[in-house]
């Protein structure tokens, strides 16, 4: 059985499903830390960064190619035709 982890509460939950996320989102703590997490921010103490779970793995996003130059997998096989 999985679980849901919520960043703001720092808790798992025992059930992952649609309605026990939703009970728990609208509940009176989660409310109270979401609040308090954005809060920090509003308040210069933190930099602005997404919650803990929500950042995406290494070696993910970064910069695009400028326009005209081809994805970095894609110049090898650009090169291949050529010769």
């Amino acid at each position: 059985m999985t679980r849901y982890y919520c960043d703001y509460c720092d808790m798992y939950l025992p059930h992952d499903s649609a309605v026990s996320r939703r009970q728990h989102n609208y509940g009176w703590k989660h409310r109270e830390n979401y609040r308090v997490y954005y809060e920090r921010f509003l308040q210069g103490s933190m930099p602005m960064l997404p919650p803990p779970g929500m950042l995406p793995p290494p070696g993910v996003g970064g910069m695009a190619p400028p326009p005209g130059m081809p994805p970095p997998g894609m110049l090898a096989v650009m090169t291949k035709r050529q010769n």
